[in-house]
């Protein structure tokens, strides 16, 4: 990572870390988002990046620490369904449906506008009633 991650602001490593997302490279992705983190002028952005660095997680299935950056980001911002939605993911990835329908429904809750909210409500749902039990109950 050695000067890969080197940025000057927290907007700057955002833009990096989603390129590196973008492009699949994950771990890259975390590291700019991780660097931007550490730039306390740049804590308005602090719950997009952390939001970012949650879905970068768990593209690389990590998914307590994005469970972690999820939680992280709806402290900072509890009515933005984005953090709603990285926490649905990550508590999906470890198996706990139950809770993930949970929270998918609290970023339909808060964007009723945005269809995949919707959506993802529903799979989360029709999982649930075809007896897709919860890995960790």
């Amino acid at each position: 990572m050695a000067g890969r991650a080197y940025v000057q602001s927290a907007e700057e490593a955002n833009l990096k870390g989603n390129e590196a997302l973008s492009a699949g490279r994950l771990q890259e992705a975390v590291e700019y988002y991780t660097a931007g983190l550490r730039l306390p002028e740049g804590e308005k952005l602090h719950p997009v990046i952390f939001s970012n660095r949650s879905s970068a997680h768990a593209h690389l299935g990590m998914w307590m620490d994005a469970l972690s950056d999820a939680d992280r980001c709806i402290v900072l911002k509890p009515r933005w369904p984005r953090g709603h939605a990285c926490r649905g993911a990550a508590l999906e990835g470890l198996g706990r449906k139950a809770e993930a329908l949970e929270c998918f429904q609290a970023a339909h809750n808060l964007d009723p506008s945005n269809p995949a909210y919707a959506q993802i409500v529903a799979e989360v749902q029709e999982s649930i009633l075809n007896g897709t039990p919860d890995l960790n109950p």
